[in-house]
């Protein structure tokens, strides 16, 4: 997990308190979070791939038009703090999985890989 410090800015001190944020897959990241309120927070969580399967690199290619890690996960988390899980795991309130968003009135200008953008 990462830990999240709680910081006043009023006060413009660490307040001590701290809670956790558990990743999906300890080899994913946190690409950003921002807080959205005084308890809410989105965080953008992913893996270190890029790219979609269809532009993936073939075995002893050149890899100057293609991707070696393809990306797999790619999510928007809304979090929640509380008073209650302090020093424990954020709630995960719902998600955004990035990896497939459709698009059901065809307004994308680019083409779709698998009817997602």
């Amino acid at each position: 997990y990462l830990r999240v410090l709680e910081f006043d800015a009023k006060q413009q001190a660490w307040t001590g308190r701290s809670w956790q944020y558990v990743l999906e897959d300890n080899q994913n990241a946190i690409g950003d979070f921002n807080m959205i309120d005084d308890t809410h927070g989105l965080v953008i969580e992913r893996d270190n791939g890029e790219g979609t399967a269809d532009k993936a690199c073939v075995a002893g290619a050149p890899t100057n038009n293609c991707f070696s890690q393809v990306a797999r996960f790619k999510r928007v988390y809304k979090i929640a703090f509380s008073d209650t899980n302090v020093g424990k795991p954020v709630e995960k309130l719902g998600y955004i999985d990035l990896m497939k968003i459709q698009d059901p009135n065809k307004l994308a200008r680019k083409p779709l890989n698998d009817g997602v953008l």
